[in-house]
């Protein structure tokens, strides 16, 4: 694969995380949100009754809820390190503490759970797909299950189960 390739590949899976947000805020009566540089640790800063939220997106269409219920959806230790380190940024420079949140897509649904200090997990190394970009290269990587999501939305099934 082209480098040209890999960047149109990671803008096509941050469209679709971004798309799916949008039907999510829509259906939810949010109108305030930014997406984030690839670079950050979090996808989307939203307002939500008067709360300013940070959260990370991912789409596991290949999954039903079924299996995340049974399972749980995998959180990297890395990307709750970066969550909280930005958390603490705005934190010092606005006085706010932003609640962080993960928004797991699946095939039927869309869990949404309430992310906590990453003390409050246990993280094993599994191996898993590197990335999106070359998923049959496996690497070595610290993750946590997530359990009981503060909301669960059933997916009506229209564009390939995008819609809220």
């Amino acid at each position: 694969m082209t480098r040209q390739e890999e960047i149109e590949l990671i803008q096509s899976k941050q469209d679709i995380e971004e798309h799916n947000f949008k039907l999510y805020a829509e259906a939810n009566g949010i109108t305030q949100y930014y997406f984030s540089p690839l670079s950050y640790s979090f996808d989307v800063i939203f307002l939500s009754a008067n709360t300013w939220f940070m959260a990370e997106t991912k789409i596991r269409k290949d999954k039903a809820q079924e299996f995340f219920d049974k399972y749980g959806a995998m959180l990297e230790l890395k990307k709750i390190e970066g969550m909280q380190t930005d958390q603490e940024k705005i934190l010092r420079k606005k006085g706010k503490v932003i609640p962080m949140l993960y928004f797991n897509f699946s095939a039927d649904s869309l869990m949404i759970y309430q992310l906590q200090e990453k003390q409050n997990y246990k993280f094993d190394w599994r191996l898993l797909p590197k990335d999106n970009i070359t998923p049959e290269v496996k690497i070595w990587k610290l993750v946590s299950n997530l359990f009981k999501p503060i909301q669960t939305i059933t997916i009506n099934g229209k564009e390939n189960g995008t819609n809220c």
